[in-house]
């Protein structure tokens, strides 16, 4: 994820909100740091590396092998094979996100006042958003279109690149740059800032444009639709913790953070499904990142320490082919291979 202070300030927008009910902080799940076979170090692997000044974000597996990823620093979406390159397309400004659309073309948040859809041959368009508006908060396939967090809205992008937009949150919860994800009953779900209160997350009704919000104790960041039906996000905030909503509104929190830690760089960042049904998710400190999961069953949770040799701060996760996950660092993107 990119540094939110590289980017313009959030303002406010109104919709209505009707409030869920969050739980209360539950008490630390079982499971234990480095558990037994989880952190060996043969299960991880450098298949990209880079100069130094690139920037690695958003992954996204290819259906063919191999994948995609975008160059933030560079403004470059790449094409890449385990250990080589095999494609980069010039796309400009500050790309953070990557996903399919339903036209098989590739969508991107360019950081700034367009969407872009690019071919996989590498043919680029590029879509101007309205004024005071950037794309860079997250991306997702909802009913056939592209939908996206910008500044203080949410669009929703046919595509031929027709734009409709939907006011984002309400009068104090309108910051829209989070992460954004379709929940399993069909539901675009949006993550909120609430100006110092309590955050929120949203759902929009693709069909009706109909918004929910639901208050949660803590402003929300990554987001992914679980195997068990739920939305599960990341924390904007450092109190290492991950979040549960389901469809219809429940709230649980998880501590997932243990050990000793910098208090000021304790926050679970992005956050993605796995091969083996976890959710896995980048638990940031500061200069470094530990790799953790929680099972959504269980809710038994783990923390990995990455060898020494993959000490890079970790920005965005995803799964790869298998039971792999890769994980931008920097210039470099790693692989995990789940036990």
């Amino acid at each position: 994820m990119v540094n939110p202070t590289k980017k313009a300030l959030l303002v406010a927008m109104t919709v209505a909100l009707t409030p869920g009910l969050a739980s209360a902080r539950p008490a630390l799940h079982a499971g234990a740091i480095n558990a037994s076979g989880t952190n060996d170090a043969t299960r991880w692997s450098v298949i990209l590396s880079a100069p130094i000044n690139t920037d690695y974000q958003g992954l996204l597996a290819a259906p063919t092998g191999g994948g995609w990823t975008v160059d933030y620093e560079g403004g470059v979406l790449q094409r890449f094979a385990p250990n080589r390159f095999r494609r980069a397309i010039s796309i400009g400004g500050g790309p953070v996100f990557v996903i399919y659309g339903a036209d098989g073309n590739l969508w991107l948040n360019d950081g700034a006042a367009e969407i872009v859809r690019a071919t996989p041959e590498g043919g680029v368009t590029k879509f101007v958003l309205p004024t005071y508006q950037y794309a860079y908060g997250g991306l997702t396939m909802a009913a056939g279109d592209v939908w996206i967090t910008e500044q203080t809205a949410v669009g929703r992008v046919t595509p031929t690149g027709h734009l409709t937009q939907y006011n984002a949150g309400n009068a104090s919860c309108g910051s829209a740059a989070k992460g954004i994800v379709t929940g399993s009953d069909g539901r675009v779900w949006y993550g909120t800032d609430c100006g110092g209160g309590p955050s929120a997350v949203f759902a929009i009704d693709p069909t009706t444009g109909t918004q929910t919000g639901y208050t949660v104790p803590f402003s929300p960041r990554g987001v992914v639709s679980g195997p068990d039906g739920a939305i599960w996000f990341t924390s904007n905030q450092d109190n290492g913790l991950l979040g549960r909503i389901s469809t219809t509104g429940s709230v649980t929190t998880y501590p997932v953070l243990r050990g000793s830690f910098p208090a000021f760089s304790s926050a679970p960042q992005d956050i993605a499904v796995g091969g083996d049904g976890d959710i896995w998710y980048i638990q940031d400190l500061g200069v470094s990142s530990l790799l953790g999961h929680i099972d959504p069953v269980t809710k038994r949770s783990w923390l990995i320490t990455p060898p020494a040799d993959f000490s890079g701060r970790m920005n965005s996760i995803a799964a790869g082919p298998g039971r792999q996950l890769w994980m931008s660092a920097g210039n470099e993107i790693y692989a995990y291979r789940i036990p």
